[in-house]
Order: structure tokens, then C-alpha cells, then sequence
């Protein structure tokens, strides 16, 4: 907490020493992703400490649970899926896939009934430029994209991210 600005924050704390050399390079990758987003549905990096061993994020935090955690009216859901929307949107137009859309990545900034989303978890993003195709699969098993379930190498584009959209509002 930062008296000065009356705010509370979220910290990421990893022991680097504790985890596989394929954690680390998605750590690394979600920093270097997180520091050139800025949008309202999106998680918010504000800092990142290293010292030896350890690495700090410092996020904005959120309250609100994951997609999981509330059932919501269809108007509630249509709020939801728009913002997810914008939030893609706004990646895509950046260059950036996130392909790792699911409702354990998308978090309630708070409790209440009008608490907007935060998109999170940018370890498996990828810049990417318009047109391009990206080649790896990584998405959640239940919000595989048809090209990734089937294996279409070279075929993974923002239409990947949508069809998580997709998945999410089902």
C-alpha cells in the first residue's frame, strides 16, 4: 500500500530459483507485454522489482473474483463480453495476441454488481503483425480454437482470441 496515494496494489512474488526455465520465459514474456498495454480492461503493471532471486509485479488489485465466481443476467453477461471485446480489441490493434482467453483469465476489478473487467495472464501472448499467422497452440483445453484442436499449424490469428470470447460467453 502507498499511504501517500491511498491505494492498495496487487504483488506478484517469484522465487526464480523454484521454477522451470519455460515459467521464467512466459514471466518474462507477460512483463515485457504488460508494460505496453494501457486500457481500462486490461490488468495494470505499474512496477517490477528484481532483487537476486526474486522478482515483484506490482498490479492494480482485484477483488471481484474470476469469471467463475458470479452468475450473471444476459445483460450482465453482454456488459461483460463487450469489455472483453474492447479489451482485445485494443491488443490486437497493439500487435499482441493474447491466446490464452478462458474465464480463469478475467478478473472483477471489485465486488459489486458494476465492477468492470480486468483482462490478466499475458505469459502465452505474442506479438504478432495484421495478417500474420503464429503457430503454437496454447489456449485451455476447453477453449481450443477448431484451427488448434485440430492441429492447423501456422493457422492461429486475433480470430484464435475471439473464439475464446466465444467460449467465455457459452
Amino acid at each position: 500500500r502507498r499511504i501517500r496515494f491511498e491505494r492498495l496494489y496487487a504483488c506478484k512474488t517469484v522465487l526464480t530459483t523454484h521454477v522451470k526455465k519455460g515459467y521464467l520465459e512466459q514471466l518474462l514474456n507477460e512483463i515485457t507485454v504488460m508494460r505496453t498495454l494501457d486500457h481500462p480492461y486490461i490488468l495494470q503493471l505499474f512496477e517490477v522489482y528484481q532483487v537476486k532471486r526474486k522478482i515483484w509485479l506490482i498490479t492494480e488489485l482485484c477483488t471481484g473474483g474470476d469469471l467463475t465466481s458470479r452468475k450473471l443476467s444476459e445483460r450482465q453477461s453482454t456488459v461483460v463480453i463487450e469489455q472483453i471485446l474492447q479489451a482485445l480489441t485494443y491488443m490486437h490493434r497493439h500487435g499482441i495476441l493474447h491466446r490464452d482467453v478462458k474465464l480463469e483469465n478475467i478478473l472483477y476489478k471489485h465486488n459489486g454488481k458494476d465492477s468492470t473487467i480486468r483482462l490478466i495472464d499475458f505469459g502465452l501472448s505474442k506479438t504478432f503483425d495484421r495478417g500474420e499467422k503464429t503457430r503454437q497452440a496454447v489456449a485451455a483445453a476447453y477453449a481450443l480454437s477448431p484451427e488448434m484442436a485440430q492441429g492447423k499449424k501456422g493457422e492461429y490469428t486475433a480470430k484464435t482470441d475471439i473464439w475464446g470470447v466465444g467460449v467465455v460467453a457459452w
